[in-house]
């Protein structure tokens, strides 16, 4: 049970809600402790720090919690030890607080090394009981980071829940599914939009990347638009390179910057980028025997102008 004291499995957000058993669920979990009938297996997933989340066991570390930590409900509905409905972790008889204390968890792990395909069969396999985990509860807590925070704050934002008029309820996350698949429609396009497992590699790769933009739906909604109307061209100016970009959308309501990829000669180091007033200074990324610089440019602005620094 230290385990759960110290926080050496922790939920930050995974799955689903962690509190989907009532009182009368949660009480006979805990009347099974006193009992001493052993728990199933807990299965958790390691990160590269060796920290552990929970892949299967949620609603059971969350019941031992509210019980024994927070104290925040009372048995009710026991079969067996009825005389101890009523009572919080605090009241109880010292016997069955000793239980519950040398209760011994039983945890399987899943490596950090494990392919992604395997731990999401490993999901599966496990998914069969209790209450079912849907596809984007399963992606959630297999590639918990800042694409999943991403999907969240967007789910909750003011201009998704006006757009579907909140009728979409995310307690198992479905809300967070419609934005991805909305994200991945948009990047992708309908030809290449990605059906069924696909979204789980799909979702996989955000994941792979810390460095995500994290901002409304609206303004996510009017990038990717931008985006897939944007042109770009380039030319040559004495010993720099000048960049237009421009969109035909109404400049009034997409004035978002966007970001450019712009190959400059290999011998740059560091580049000077600037569109009217705005001046800022990138450094040279080298990829095998080529250079680029990545940086951010208003649509339909004045020119874009990269130089070379010393």
């Amino acid at each position: 049970m230290d385990q759960i004291r110290n926080n050496a499995v922790y939920a930050p957000d995974l799955q689903r809600g962690g509190n989907l058993w009532d009182d009368a669920r949660q009480s006979r979990l805990i009347e099974s402790l006193m009992l001493r009938i052993p728990l199933p297996l807990f299965y958790v997933a390691a990160d590269k720090d060796e920290n552990w989340s929970v892949v299967d066991g949620l609603q059971r570390i969350t019941a031992l919690r509210r019980f024994i930590m927070d104290e925040s409900f009372q048995l009710q509905g026991l079969e067996f030890l009825v005389s101890l409905n009523g009572h919080k972790f605090s009241s109880l008889p010292s016997k069955f607080k000793n239980r519950i204390n040398n209760t011994q968890l039983q945890f399987a792990v899943v490596g950090v090394n494990t392919p992604s395909e395997m731990q999401r069969n490993i999901f599966r396999r496990l998914n069969t009981g209790g209450l079912p985990l849907t596809p984007q509860e399963i992606r959630h807590a297999l590639y918990y980071g800042s694409s999943a925070k991403l999907l969240k704050e967007l789910a909750e934002s003011e201009s998704f829940v006006i757009a579907t008029t909140d009728s979409v309820d995310d307690s198992r996350m479905a809300a967070r599914e419609l934005v991805l698949r909305f994200i991945a429609f948009l990047i992708r396009g309908w030809k290449d939009y990605p059906a069924g497992e696909d979204m789980d590699a799909y979702f996989s790769h955000l994941a792979g990347d810390d460095d995500l933009w994290v901002a409304t739906f609206g303004d996510v909604a009017r990038y990717v638009k931008e985006r897939m109307g944007a042109t770009v061209s380039s030319a040559r100016k004495g010993g720099a390179i000048t960049v237009s970009l421009d969109h035909p959308l109404d400049k009034s309501l997409f004035d978002l910057p966007l970001t450019l990829k712009t190959y400059v000669d290999p011998d740059w180091n560091a580049v000077r980028v600037t569109q009217g007033e705005a001046a800022t200074t990138v450094e040279v990324v080298r990829e095998d025997d080529k250079a680029y610089v990545l940086y951010q440019a208003v649509p339909g602005g004045e020119e874009i102008e990269l130089t070379p620094q010393s």
